[in-house]
């Protein structure tokens, strides 16, 4: 997150492009991480080397952040882009696999950190550019040298005690996002609503507000550090089952707030952000402690992987959307079809959430993790609206 305030210096500046070519940069980006990082996660199931190949995609991760940041063409930079997506997107869900059989918190908190990541990395970002648009990149790479070099003495430590495990045959990716499908869909509706609210925010906040691009920013800052504080919290204080009982509460106040703040004055607007921060703690949480604990057995990080990459396809269809509901509203003052996406963004997830829940409850309830192929979206009655 610390390369994004250089991108617009690296793709405009630098490589002599204009707005849509970084936007076509970001989306680039995801696509590898939804297409690629299943795909590591796989393998790395298949052969239980998680943070082995965790580490081997850091040092890549470094790799990719210098060339890209080199003196290259554009059409390499771009060629590098899906990879270095799915590379990043395939270490956070291989670490994340690792919490399974940990203590139950911790999965939740690992979320929490990522998401705070993407509260401060960016700030970061907007203080090394003062050096240079390359300079982002080359910390970046720090990191991931530093982390790879974390993982393979933790690996180091911890290889002679793991158990070995038969070989299993592994569900087929589409089998498993079947299975993991409630928790998916959730994740995939509340970063539709982030993900549009990325770019309708930005154009209330300046219409109605007069808001610099310095507030805007802290706006954002404020819903990320509460989000990921919530998500942390969430995981600490409540086991798996509890927590499920209060995504529909979570999403309510995620879209409650997201109401309000399309209407509320601007002394309002920063406790209306935290009040959706929680909220989407309070829904993000539990899913990724199911997932965690209920997954089928030895598909951890495959699991893991589809989690996320069903966040990243609703971060990628949020702005459409929110392009969408302009398009309809259109000759709407700017702030107006702002203020309509962040309401039907809010309720779409709440919908979302009421038909869910209850095949998450008994997935939480249920002792051993979840058959492969046996989809937790199916109910036990065909009476059931939910069929």
């Amino acid at each position: 997150m610390s390369t994004v305030p250089a991108l617009r210096r690296l793709l405009i500046d630098v490589h002599g492009g204009g707005p849509a070519l970084l936007q076509w940069f970001v989306v680039v980006g995801m696509l590898g991480a939804v297409l690629g990082a299943p795909v590591l996660a796989r393998f790395a199931d298949a052969r239980d080397n998680h943070l082995q190949l965790a580490s081997r995609l850091a040092l890549l991760d470094a790799l990719l952040a210098l060339l890209t940041s080199g003196p290259v063409s554009t059409t390499i930079v771009f060629l590098l882009r899906p990879i270095h997506g799915a590379a990043s997107m395939g270490i956070l869900a291989l670490i994340l696999a690792r919490f399974r059989g940990s203590r139950r918190e911790l999965v939740s908190q690992a979320g929490g950190a990522a998401i705070a990541a993407l509260a401060f990395g960016p700030a970061l970002g907007g203080a090394l550019t003062q050096h240079g648009a390359a300079t982002p990149f080359r910390f970046a790479a720090l990191l991931s040298v530093l982390l790879a070099g974390l993982l393979a003495l933790h690996k180091g430590a911890s290889v002679t005690a793991a158990p070995v495990m038969p070989a299993r045959p592994k569900p087929q990716l589409a089998v498993l996002a079947r299975t993991i499908g409630a928790p998916m869909l959730l994740i995939a509706s509340q970063r539709f609503a982030i993900g549009g609210l990325v770019a309708a925010l930005a154009v209330h906040l300046r219409a109605k507000h007069g808001f610099t691009d310095a507030r805007v920013g802290a706006c954002f800052s404020i819903l990320l550090v509460a989000f990921a504080l919530g998500t942390w919290w969430s995981g600490k204080t409540h086991a798996t089952t509890r927590s499920v009982a209060r995504i529909v509460p979570g999403a309510a106040l995620f879209a409650g707030a997201f109401a309000a703040v399309g209407f509320a004055p601007a002394l309002a607007l920063m406790a209306a952000l935290a009040l959706a921060g929680l909220g989407a703690a309070l829904v993000y949480a539990p899913c990724l402690a199911l997932v965690a604990e209920r997954a089928p057995t030895g598909t951890r990080a495959t699991a893991m992987a589809l989690l996320q990459a069903a966040g990243s396809v609703g971060m990628v269809l949020g702005p459409l959307g929110a392009l969408l509901v302009g398009y309809a509203l259109r000759g709407v003052a700017p702030e107006r079809e702002a203020a309509a996406f962040m309401s039907l963004a809010g309720a779409l997830h709440v919908a979302t959430a009421l038909c869910l829940v209850p095949h998450l409850r008994r997935w939480a309830g249920s002792a051993a993790p979840i058959a492969p192929g046996r989809s937790n979206l199916r109910v036990a009655t065909p009476a059931s609206p939910h069929a």
